[in-house]
């Protein structure tokens, strides 16, 4: 009936007006939220279930995946607003890439870095 009314071929009477409308649309939107959420899930527990088949260094790409699309599944289903999962996926994001700055100032890679480009930028007669 949703979907029906989603495409145009169902027009419902709105007694309430404005009112009638509104809630409608909420209704919609939970309705999606949740089914969003659900997708969510199903693709964590489907990603979870391959890590076995992934190679070492692809698995934990595809784990950090599948705990994002669970924490988003899980905060969809709570009804949290959206502006607040991608906040905290992207807090966990920034976290991971100082953690990785981290490592990166432990070996030479920055000194490799710059006089990588100093020796192009020569070569470029730039």
């Amino acid at each position: 009936m949703i979907l029906a009314h989603l495409r145009g071929l169902l027009k419902p009477g709105y007694e309430q007006g404005v009112t009638s409308v509104i809630r409608e649309e909420l209704v919609l939107q939970a309705i999606s939220q949740e089914n969003e959420a659900r997708g969510l899930l199903t693709q964590a527990l489907m990603t979870s279930s391959m890590l076995p088949a992934f190679n070492d260094q692809a698995r934990p790409k595809q784990l950090r995946q599948a705990i994002d699309n669970l924490r988003m599944g899980t905060s969809l289903l709570k009804m949290e607003s959206y502006d607040k999962i991608v906040r905290q996926v992207k807090a966990r994001s920034v976290e991971a890439n100082i953690a990785l700055l981290h490592v990166f100032e432990q070996t030479d890679v920055f000194d490799i870095l710059k006089k990588t480009l100093e020796r192009e930028t020569k070569n470029a007669g730039v």
